[in-house]
């Protein structure tokens, strides 16, 4: 069977229309959207992401009758299980979260670029680590209640490049296009041209 789903405008109209679209996919029905070009209105949802409760804001910008940038930010918390089984994680952020145990805090943005001069798409997410132990040596490790600052950049689009620090003593940078599959790690030095 085939449905044919509008919706647009605010998220309190959007997304009960997603739920349905996705019960229709999963039932093995064709689901046909239309939406808006003039984009979502800021709206601010509630809902669970990697098994825990996350509070979510997601707008859009539209220009010359298109939609321009789309915003997504969330506030919540994650386990250590929910996120090392997320399919597109990476081996080395597996293994770092394998050091990992109790429940991590996190703000995380993402903004989609759809406009013509598309660069890159981006998502930060900044943590405190506040909740979670590392099993790592000084002075990485920490337990529950310290604080270990923890910033990540993943820029995507026409040139993919993750980046972040931990603490004040680590930086890193990862070139998920080169040869290795799970990118370069650089300690250290945030300067480094993955170009040459």
């Amino acid at each position: 069977m085939k449905f044919l789903i509008s919706a647009a405008g605010t998220g309190g109209h959007v997304f009960p229309a997603l739920e349905f679209g996705k019960e229709c996919i999963k039932n093995n029905h064709e689901v046909i959207w239309i939406g808006t070009k003039t984009g979502i209105e800021k709206t601010k949802l509630d809902g669970i992401l990697f098994g825990l409760p996350v509070s979510l804001e997601i707008f859009s910008e539209s220009g010359l009758g298109q939609i321009q940038r789309f915003f997504v930010s969330a506030d919540g918390n994650a386990r250590q299980e929910e996120l090392s089984d997320w399919p597109l994680q990476s081996g080395f952020v597996k293994s770092l979260l394998g050091q990992m145990n109790g429940v991590v805090n996190y703000a995380a943005n993402l903004l989609v670029d759809q406009s013509e001069e598309l660069t890159s798409n981006l998502l930060t997410i900044q943590s405190n680590l506040q909740g979670a132990a590392l099993s790592l040596p000084s002075p990485f490790g920490k337990n529950p209640e310290s604080i270990l600052p923890l910033n990540i950049e993943l820029k995507y689009g026409d040139q993919d490049l993750v980046s972040g620090t931990l603490g004040e003593k680590l930086s890193f940078v990862l070139d998920p296009g080169s040869p290795n599959n799970n990118g370069i790690v650089y300690l250290g030095d945030d300067e480094i041209d993955l170009a040459s």
